[in-house]
């Protein structure tokens, strides 16, 4: 029985070997695979944050462009001296209409 057991302790000692070399691979190789799946997802993460900035830089740009002709043209129509008087004779009425 003792030959038996010692056969069977071989077996598992084996298979236990076995299995360990197994699992030491696979540790290695999903290591190895979620480092890449991680450096994969930082760079697209890193690409969609360039891409957002770049877009939301050009339309700060568009809007300090838009902003920046809007205030020539408000300037230049108050500076207008028709525009002046048109703005006076609607006061002018204005005070008129509600006495």
């Amino acid at each position: 029985m003792s030959a038996s057991n010692v056969n069977w302790e071989s077996k598992y000692n084996n298979l236990e070997k076995e299995f360990k070399q197994i699992y030491e691979k696979l540790e290695k190789t999903n290591e190895k695979k979620m480092k890449d799946d991680a450096k994969n997802m930082q760079d697209k993460f890193e690409k969609e944050i360039k891409e957002k900035k770049s877009l939301a830089s050009k339309e700060t740009e568009k809007y300090n462009e838009l902003k920046k002709q809007h205030e020539t043209d408000v300037r230049e129509l108050f500076e207008n001296i028709g525009t002046l008087k048109f703005v006076k004779e609607l006061r002018f009425f204005k005070k008129q209409w509600g006495e």
